[in-house]
Formats: structure tokens, sequence, C-alpha cells
């Protein structure tokens, strides 16, 4: 688990650093799913039901409605990891899908260390969730994944300088576009 802070803090302290690290890494999809990505969801994860939890208990009297208030608290949390982790594939599907027109090549692998890794700060700030009202704060940390994004196409999916901005902004549409019509569809289902 350490190894796991410590990439984070690497990749959003020093992230030039941290994306050659990865550049040489041969990338393993099922550790990377098990000893990142699922630990970092779990952080936005547990702020969300804490803040449910905490804000909901005030409203609730009785030990049914106690009850209650944890199992909504329980699946909200979990919907939270499950989202959390999908944008990541998401995010992932996005780069693999625009790979040839940047990069000549797709590497899934690659593509998912890059989505992975440039949603750190996003997911070490979901600790700000227990207090709901501060969830507008996450903005800077979607703008500093934005930047390592940016770096991680550069870096560890080869695409040219004059390429990665667009090919970044290009990933961003689809991927929005995309987690915007799985959240809908959530809802619609009685998920989210």
């Amino acid at each position: 688990m350490d190894r796991v802070f410590l990439r984070a803090i690497r990749i959003t302290i020093a992230p030039g650093e941290e994306w050659q690290t990865v550049r040489g890494e041969v990338p393993d999809q099922v550790a990377l799913l098990g000893r990142f990505i699922l630990p970092l969801s779990c952080i936005p994860a547990a702020g969300w039901a804490t803040g449910l939890g905490l804000s909901g208990s005030h409203a609730l009297i009785g030990h049914s409605a106690a009850h209650s208030g944890i199992a909504q608290a329980a699946h909200a949390g979990l919907t939270v990891l499950l989202g959390a982790a999908i944008s990541v594939y998401l995010l992932a599907a996005a780069l693999y899908a625009l790979a040839p027109l940047f990069t000549g090549r797709r590497d899934w692998p690659r593509a998912l260390q890059v989505a992975a890794y440039s949603s750190t700060p996003v997911l070490l700030s979901g600790v700000v969730l227990v207090l709901p009202d501060l969830a507008f704060t996450l903005i800077l940390a979607a703008l500093h994944s934005l930047a390592l994004l940016h770096g991680g196409v550069k870096s560890v999916l080869g695409a040219k300088s004059d390429e990665s901005a667009e090919y970044t902004a290009l990933a961003m549409v689809i991927f929005l576009l995309a987690s915007t019509a799985l959240g809908a569809l959530g809802s619609r289902l009685g998920v989210a």
C-alpha cells in the first residue's frame, strides 16, 4: 500500500520524472487495477459515504432510520467507488480509441497507465467529499489531472509535442461525453 501512495505522491508532485519511470515499466493491468485504481478509488468513495452519513445522521431518528442511513451511505460509497474506477477505464478507452490519430499505434496497457496515474489528483482529493460543501474544490484537482494527462500522453503514449494538446483535449471530450451518457444511464436505471 505504501508503494501506491508513493507513486501517487510522485506523479502529483514530480510528474516529469515519474512519467519517465512509468514509461520504463512493463504495464501490468491486473496489478494496476488491484494495487492502484481500486485503492485510490476508495478515497472518494469513503469520503462521500462518510459525508453522506454525517450530514444525514442529524435528520435520522430511531434505530431503523439509522440502519437506513448506514445502508444509504454504503450504497453511495459503493456507487462512487465503481464510478471512479469506471471513469479511469473510460478515459483509457478514449486514449486508446484516439491513439492511431496521434501516435500511430494503439496500446491498451499504456493507455490504462496514463488514465490511472493522471487521475491521481482527483482520486486523492476525494477526501474532501467528507464535507460535501467542499466538493467544488475538486475542480482544482481536475485541472492538475488534465496537466498530468497531457504529460502522460507525451511521455508514455509517445504523442508528438505539437499534437499532444489536441490528443489530450479530444480524449477529454470523448471521456466527458461517455461519462455523462453512462451517468444518465445509471440514473435512469436507478443505480446513481
